[in-house]
């Protein structure tokens, strides 16, 4: 009676013979299915675990149905179901099955109605070893009714009870709800906005055109074209929304004067980084389902390392922001001579440009993932949390919006990449305070911010300490310790544990002020100088973790207090010393390599495209019909796709929800 299941269970978890004959799931299933399906669900009824009526009925509809002659839709229905082929690996612990044609099976009744097919899969788990088959079951069964039919099979024959689990999940087709559609009203409120000023803009273009000359004034790169047309504030603020003029600013590689112009390079890189580890992380988690030697395999190469050691990237992005922080803001107090009363009434504004600047695209991204517009547009069978995915942003947006869900990283549920923006609008909070400081005394201001950074330091080494943080979180890692978490104790998250990369960031924004002030060179030993410490500082926080990271080595408690502590401010030092030499003409092919036009361009969507990555990549990942048998190939080939995807999206979602309110600040706001 339960033949199939317990074959299963004994071949994938509690056999240690020799690999049984090939077996095919589908075969199995249908036997089970036409011998016993009767006899299974009285067994069940009698022990008080009866099946729901609904699925009871429609599985035995599907049973006569089977077994009387040319029924075709039954076998179509069984069809469905995941196979274990002949070839399979025998590491191979996921098997999916047919789930579109699952969703589109409809089965006739007798009486002439008819029933549609949910897509489900079955867990079975015992120890660290896990095996999931994928069935097509009527829509009517839950997923407690799975449990049910294998449960008993499959716990009757394992020979460890105590430590062995069965789950279930099921997925049907499903039209959105007017209550995820509320959500998008506004974005598409937005969009028909930008429809129409770019129909309005095109035909101010054409009415100038038929005025002027011959002489060419309508190219898209010259002369922001929503200034010059017209002069009237409602026009204006109509064509701050069009698409036309927002793709030609976007595509605009020219820069003003006084630019660091290898900051755009050093953003745009540091972008790919982080979007590249997330992915990576996602698709080597995979590979685990199909070829778990191929993961053990790639978390010992050097290349992989690099990619997953993405947390020097999140120091770049502090870095980068304290030095432009630094800079602008001295090169604007020096432009208005601020004195202190100025420079305290300048603070709310200087305030709500930033949070402008970070919220527009932010906000609608939150309206897009709270409607799971997602699992409407491509779903699959990887995606079984997708009904949840969204429900954290109903509830917890306002910490995301108020920039301090880094602070509340158990509660705040939604959009949980953002906790890097919280952290930066709080920065944006005290960075004023201190680059006036270094305006008005200078030696004073120095002497604070190399506290503060000092501070944060012996922060970053108390908490690593207190909490035992491992500073290498793979599945090949080896500790000596184990973490200790405290409830309020964030390492990762807290403003001031990477303060320490912001403040040298302003350091070195205010020493490129001042070189730039005085037009002085760098001389020539101490630029010198600054590239061996940037030769020597970023290679070892890059590459020192590999022996723990690959599992060569195994990290003692201080050796993690260490890097804890130090390899962040050790990275921003280093990424400073690079721009600082760069910034003042003296990077030589490096400082040509991250000053490229391209890089501009590419860095004006870094903001939106880490934004939308998360959900992009989820799609593209999660959304496949089958486990690939993955390989450095097809693992590369998925990295890239995901960030070619991202960069796209995030192109598309600049110029709807970012660009239009970066211009309407800039029109309302500026002073």
């Amino acid at each position: 009676m339960y033949s199939f299941p317990l074959f299963i269970i004994s071949t994938a978890f509690f056999s240690t013979a020799t690999q049984p004959a090939a077996f095919d799931v589908i075969q199995q299933m249908k036997l089970l299915w036409r011998s016993n399906i009767e006899g299974m669900v009285k067994n069940i009824s009698s022990q008080q675990t009866m099946l729901s009526r609904d699925c009871a009925g429609d599985l035995g509809h599907i049973f006569t149905k089977y077994t009387q002659p040319g029924t075709s839709q039954a076998i179509e229905y069984f069809k469905t179901w995941s196979k274990v082929k002949n070839d399979s690996p025998s590491s191979q612990t996921t098997f999916v099955g047919a789930f579109d044609d699952c969703l589109h099976v409809v089965i006739s009744r007798t009486e002439g109605s008819s029933f549609r097919s949910q897509y489900c899969m079955v867990t079975f788990k015992t120890g660290s070893l896990t095996l999931r088959i994928d069935i097509c079951m009527p829509k009517v069964c839950s997923a407690s009714d799975l449990k049910k039919i294998f449960g008993k099979m499959a716990i009757s024959n394992a020979k460890s009870k105590d430590n062995f689990s069965i789950d279930s999940a099921c997925k049907s087709k499903k039209k959105m709800p007017l209550d995820s559609k509320q959500y998008l009203y506004i974005p598409a409120a937005v969009v028909a906005i930008c429809i129409s000023a770019t129909i309005y803009d095109i035909t101010l273009l054409c009415i100038k055109k038929r005025r002027l000359s011959r002489e060419d004034n309508t190219s898209c790169l010259s002369e922001n074209s929503w200034v010059s047309y017209e002069k009237e504030k409602m026009s204006q603020t109509l064509l701050a929304f069009s698409m036309y003029n927002n793709v030609c600013t976007q595509l605009n590689s020219k820069q003003p004067s006084g630019v660091i112009a290898c900051i755009h390079g050093i953003r745009f890189l540091s972008m790919v980084w982080v979007v590249n580890h997330h992915n990576a992380k996602s698709l080597v988690y995979s590979a685990a389902k199909t070829n778990p030697s191929y993961q053990t395999e790639v978390l010992r190469s050097l290349s992989l390392h690099t990619i997953l050691q993405a947390n020097t990237a999140v120091e770049s992005f502090f870095t980068i922001s304290g030095v432009l922080a630094s800079y602008l803001m001295l090169r604007k107090f020096s432009k208005l001579k601020l004195t202190l009363l100025g420079f305290l009434k300048s603070l709310p504004l200087c305030y709500l440009h930033r949070y402008i600047r970070l919220t527009s695209a932010y906000a609608f991204l939150i309206l897009v993932i709270s409607s799971k517009l997602g699992c409407y547009l491509y779903d699959g069978p990887f995606w079984f949390d997708c009904d949840s995915y969204g429900e954290g942003c109903l509830s917890t947006w306002h910490y995301n919006l108020l920039y301090y869900n880094n602070l509340h990283m158990d509660k705040a549920k939604c959009f949980i990449w953002g906790w890097y923006l919280a952290v930066e609008m709080q920065f944006a909070l005290i960075a004023p305070f201190l680059v006036y400081l270094l305006y008005r005394f200078h030696i004073l201001g120095t002497i604070v911010c190399i506290m503060t950074i000092m501070a944060s330091i012996c922060a970053s080494y108390y908490i690593s300490m207190e909490i035992h943080y491992q500073f290498v979180q793979t599945s090949l890692a080896r500790h000596a310790f184990q973490l200790t978490p405290k409830r309020g104790w964030d390492f990762y998250h807290s403003p001031w544990m990477r303060y320490k990369s912001y403040g040298v960031g302003i350091l070195v924004g205010f020493l490129i002020f001042k070189l730039r002030q005085t037009k002085s060179h760098i001389p020539k030993g101490l630029n010198v100088l600054l590239w061996v410490v940037a030769g020597v500082l970023c290679p070892s926080v890059m590459f020192g973790t590999f022996p723990v990271s690959s599992g060569r080595h195994e990290a003692t408690l201080f050796e993690s207090n260490m890097f804890n502590t130090f390899s962040g401010v050790a990275w921003a030092v280093g990424l400073g010393c690079v721009i600082l030499s760069c910034s003042n003409g003296q990077g030589g092919w490096i400082e040509r390599f991250l000053s490229w036009k391209g890089f501009v361009v590419l860095s004006n969507i870094s903001y939106c495209t880490y934004l939308v990555h998360q959900p992009v990549s989820q799609m593209i990942i999660y959304g496949v019909r089958d486990v690939p048998f993955f390989t450095h190939t097809v693992l590369a080939q998925k990295i890239l796709t995901c960030l070619a995807t991202s960069c796209l999206v995030g192109f598309i979602f600049s110029i709807f929800f970012e660009l239009p309110f970066f211009n309407l600040n800039r029109l309302y706001l500026t002073t």
